[in-house]
């Protein structure tokens, strides 16, 4: 139905488990309603399985430069456990580094309308970990307007990966640790 930036379509079958059931979810809201759903179409209690991987952004303009910024509406407690960053009202551009790709892939599938696909590896600048593996899908969401208000993600990595990360990673030391306020998310292309 819709074409997925990032990937070909004999290749989907090769996309991370919780990828492929959010996006299978997201198609079949679109096939009930007959293009984009809306945020309101989007029942995560139908994603419990993987709601600790998702993300929800609201599009926002920026009444300075007029241009498009994102806003996490809802993160799950596995993205705050990869990233060491509690998401959830933050924006974007204060997590990810200005010129990291995120950010203009995420304006891409805000005015185009069309999901995203990619892996990639992710590192933070605060702590000491190596780059981690990692999938997200994009998937596009309107608001009660029509427009697309709203970005719900998908974020998969492999558990090996987060483990030969770095010992940090996964602690409670990490996590209450004093991170570097300088330090962001960014995110490489490839992988490591």
């Amino acid at each position: 139905m819709f074409p997925i930036d990032g990937i070909v379509p004999t290749e989907i079958e090769t996309i991370h488990p919780a990828c492929a059931d959010v996006l299978h979810y997201w198609q079949q809201r679109a096939e009930e309603v007959g293009g984009i759903p809306k945020l309101t179409d989007i029942d995560l209690m139908q994603l419990w399985e993987h709601a600790s991987y998702i993300t929800i952004k609201d599009t926002e303009v920026d009444p300075e430069s007029a241009g498009l910024r994102f806003r996490w509406r809802y993160s799950g407690t596995m993205m705050h456990e990869l990233t060491g960053y509690e998401l959830t009202g933050r924006y974007l551009d204060d997590v990810f580094d200005a010129t990291d790709e995120t950010i203009d892939t995420q304006k891409h599938v805000a005015r185009s309308g069309t999901p995203h696909y990619w892996r990639r590896s992710l590192q933070n600048t605060a702590v000491d970990w190596a780059p981690i593996p990692y999938e997200c899908l994009s998937m596009p969401l309107t608001n009660s307007h029509g427009d697309i208000g709203h970005i719900l993600c998908i974020v998969a990595w492999s558990e090996d990966h987060v483990n030969d990360a770095g010992s940090d990673l996964h602690s409670r030391q990490r996590l209450n640790s004093q991170m570097n306020p300088a330090g962001h998310l960014v995110s490489h292309a490839g992988t490591p």
